[in-house]
């Protein structure tokens, strides 16, 4: 498997190859799950994403299960005293792989790290779902 740093990179150059916007749950699996920019951007296409829209939730669960993940979404007493926004969610150090979810954006989250522009930023989390193989 691909580093997250690494799967990053390449979200970004296939993205950009395929002239894509606003496909930040693509990004998201393809980090969470290790599979690549090309397999998630398939996965959520067969299951409703149209190219440069978003997606909704539910496209993506199909399109992790279909990938062979599961998105299970984490009670709020979990997290909610610790990380209210992106910036304090790395206080969480959590190992594994996390999908964070804002109001209309998502990011990957790997081992207590954030893959994504809004590391660093006051976005606050509405929701957290950890990623884990079948």
């Amino acid at each position: 498997m691909l580093s997250p740093d690494k799967l990053l990179r390449d979200c970004k150059s296939a993205s950009y190859a395929l002239d894509e916007k606003n496909d930040c749950t693509v990004r998201a699996i393809a980090i969470t799950t290790g599979e690549g920019y090309d397999m998630a951007h398939y996965a959520m296409e067969e299951h409703g994403r149209r190219k440069g829209k978003g997606a909704q939730l539910y496209a993506m669960k199909d399109a992790c299960e279909a990938l062979g993940y599961e998105m299970l979404k984490l009670h709020r007493d979990k997290w909610e005293d610790v990380a209210k926004t992106a910036t304090t969610a790395t206080k969480l150090q959590w190992p594994g792989r996390y999908i964070i979810s804002f109001r209309g954006h998502v990011a990957a989250m790997v081992d207590g790290d954030i893959y994504d522009w809004v590391k660093g930023r006051r976005h606050r989390i509405l929701d957290i779902y950890h990623i884990v193989k079948k």
